[in-house]
Parts: C-alpha cells; sequence; structure tokens
C-alpha cells in the first residue's frame, strides 16, 4: 500500500465531520491541471515518504475522541490493490470513511463501496471532453458507470469540478446538467495557479467569480444543491 502521506485534522473535507486524511499514491490519469504531481507520476514519488500504515492505525486510535472519519484519497486510492482491508481497518476503529475518486474504476468501487460511508465523484468537465482533460488517459464511460453506481447504492455522495479555465466552459456545463438530475449535491470550485502536472497550466488565471456563479445556477435547475467552495 503506498501511502504518500496524511493530515491529522480537517473540517472541510469530510461533510459533517472531524476527519483526518490519508493521500495514496498513483493515478490512472494525466490531468494536464492536476496540482498533486507528486501523488500522480511514479517518477515524482519517493518511497522514502512513505508512511506506514500501521503507524497511521495507531495515530488514528489515539485521535479517536477528536475526529469521526478518515478521507481516503490520492492519487486515485482505488488503485491499491489492498484498499478494502485498509478501510475495514479503519472501520474497525469506529471511524466513518469517505472515498474520493475520479470514477473510471466502478468495478473495483463495487467491491468497496458497502464499507464506506461518502464518496466524492470528480466530474472533469463534459463527457465529450474528458480525452482532452484526462491526458488522453480516459473516456466518460467509467465515469457513467460510477454514477449510476451511486444512485443505485445506499451511500451518501457528492460530484464535484473543477471551474479549469478552457477545459470547462459554460458549454461543459451545460452538457453536465441533464447527467446529474437529482444527486444530492454538486460541488463546484475554482482552480487554483500553482504546481501543475504540465506547467504549462501552473500559470493559469482562475475563472471569474461571475462564470462561476452562472454555472451554479446551471447545475442548480438538475441537482439537489450546489454549493461553490473556497480553495
Amino acid at each position: 500500500m503506498r501511502i504518500a502521506g496524511w493530515h491529522g485534522t480537517t473540517l472541510v473535507d469530510f461533510p459533517s465531520r472531524v476527519a483526518s486524511i490519508l493521500f495514496f499514491a498513483g493515478c490512472n490519469l494525466r490531468c494536464p491541471f492536476c496540482h498533486n504531481p507528486g501523488l500522480v507520476l511514479p517518477d515524482r514519488f519517493d518511497p522514502a515518504t512513505s508512511v506506514d500504515f500501521d503507524d497511521i492505525l495507531k495515530k488514528l486510535s489515539e485521535r479517536r475522541n477528536f475526529i469521526s472519519g478518515v478521507v481516503f484519497t490520492g492519487g486515485e486510492p482505488l488503485m491499491q490493490a489492498d484498499l478494502s482491508e485498509a478501510i475495514a481497518a479503519v472501520r474497525g476503529l469506529g471511524l466513518a470513511v469517505k472515498l474520493d475518486t475520479n470514477g473510471t474504476w466502478p468495478s473495483r468501487l463495487a467491491e468497496v463501496l458497502g464499507q464506506v460511508q461518502y464518496v466524492a465523484l470528480d466530474l472533469k468537465t463534459s463527457p465529450a471532453r474528458y480525452h482532452e482533460a484526462t491526458g488522453g488517459m480516459a473516456d466518460f464511460s467509467g465515469v457513467q458507470a460510477t454514477l449510476d453506481l451511486l444512485r443505485a447504492h445506499q451511500v451518501s455522495y457528492e460530484l464535484r469540478t473543477t471551474v479549469v479555465p478552457e477545459l470547462v466552459t459554460l458549454e461543459d456545463i451545460e452538457a453536465l446538467v441533464p447527467l446529474v438530475k437529482d444527486v444530492p449535491l454538486f460541488a463546484l470550485q475554482s482552480f487554483v495557479s500553482r504546481e501543475t502536472l504540465d506547467p504549462a497550466w501552473s500559470g493559469m488565471a482562475a475563472a471569474s467569480p461571475a462564470l462561476v456563479q452562472e454555472m451554479a445556477a446551471l447545475l442548480a435547475t438538475s441537482a439537489r444543491k450546489v454549493i461553490i467552495r473556497s480553495n
């Protein structure tokens, strides 16, 4: 298991819970705007910085009176072959689990969905532009299967999109509107200029607040609740 790091406390990453975060190394996508290249590219990952899972469990056990959940994020956690065992170990401490996923591993999600309490699914852009947004690594079919799985399962979930200029336009949001009908929560967040997988994207300016608000209004015609998250 490749745990690249952990953060002891978050008040915003697991709705209604104080939680810790586990960061898993490795991702099957190559989104040029990704701000975690150290978790995505094998040559950027230093094995010496890996965190031992047993040590993490001890730390989580010590924090049980303070936290009530753990966020599994990445990278892409579903790439971990022993993810189910890791979730079971955390659940054994009496802690809820939230899973962040890019949605391209629906079969693996199906294997662990009964173990988690919350799922956050990234929607990169409109289906027609998925190949472009993921660095040529995925189309929308797996994401659609993941969304169908979440709809059919009794698990709390949200969809979220980072409004990356040029990759997420108003037209792209319009294309997503019919796909997100009645989803419980859709979160928009602005792109932040910082280190990115493709350096050409690192200096890009964020979309205007007015545009993000317009996107939120469009999505609100379909999703049950739409929020704009600050970064």
